[in-house]
């Protein structure tokens, strides 16, 4: 893979990580217009960047994750992200080594790929549109364990390309009538150990040298530099604009073009 299509895949990366479109979809869709055909495990070890981003502008929530550990009996923020990641961390792991089985199996790589990735952005985007408006009032304190097991599972779910992590996770949240405001922030350092640990999967077991280290490198360090650069005024856009709308009609277009080039 050349350099500049792995500074390229990781500004994507970067950049679709803080909105509901699924990073990992758009990464996909690109890599196989790009004609890379084993890409997931690159799409995945591309979180590493914005991994690092979310960790340097989130640190305060992280130091108190960490320091409220020895307490985590009695505080409610350490007992959801705790709870949530022992759900989301096995069973996504799990649902990694078998999408990977799945895709090489049924050789689903470039325009079935495309299929793939625009059919379930459709369904991000029917999820999104069914969670609009549905936040409440209440907070992380008011949270209890059938929380944390739902954000967990939306979590892992989400390993699929198409499907946005953050998509599924908030959309979970608002569903529990938990404050939006609330959800945004529990969604991402919920990610942290989550994705620390498929990165390091992908690290271990993925072969990510085939894609040419200093070609990773350039993805991982744009995702990061683009990663930190719009993660604010991302967050602002993903609760301003209609995401439903865009996965919807984007994963429509991709789906059909994918479709066509299939049969052609």
């Amino acid at each position: 893979m050349d350099p500049v299509v792995g500074f390229l895949l990781g500004l994507i990366q970067g950049v679709a990580e803080w909105v509901p479109v699924s990073s990992k979809g758009m990464v996909g869709l690109a890599s196989s217009w790009a004609g890379i055909e084993d890409w997931l495990p690159l799409a995945f070890f591309l979180h590493l960047g914005t991994l690092a981003a979310v960790l340097l502008r989130m640190r305060g929530d992280v130091r108190d994750v960490l320091v409220g550990l020895p307490k985590v009996r009695t505080d409610r923020f350490v007992q959801f992200v705790v709870g949530a990641t022992l759900v989301s961390l096995p069973i996504g792991l799990l649902g990694v080594v078998y999408l990977q089985d799945a895709l090489d199996r049924f050789e689903v790589t470039g325009h079935a790929a495309m299929v793939l990735i625009g059919l379930f952005l459709i369904v991000t985007g029917l999820v999104l549109r069914a969670a609009r408006d549905r936040g409440g009032t209440r907070r992380v304190g008011d949270t209890r364990p059938t929380d944390w097991v739902i954000m967990g599972l939306a979590q892992s779910i989400a390993v699929v390309p198409g499907l946005s992590r953050s998509g599924m996770t908030i959309s979970s949240m608002l569903f529990r009538k938990v404050e939006p405001e609330e959800v945004l922030r529990l969604s991402y350092v919920v990610s942290i150990p989550a994705i620390a640990g498929v990165v390091a999967y992908e690290a271990v077991a993925g072969d990510i040298g085939a894609f040419g280290w200093a070609s990773v490198a350039a993805g991982v360090v744009s995702s990061f530099v683009f990663g930190y650069v719009t993660l604010d005024a991302l967050l602002r856009a993903a609760q301003r604009l209609r995401w439903d709308w865009f996965c919807v009609v984007f994963g429509m277009v991709a789906a059909t073009f994918g479709a066509v080039l299939l049969v052609w």
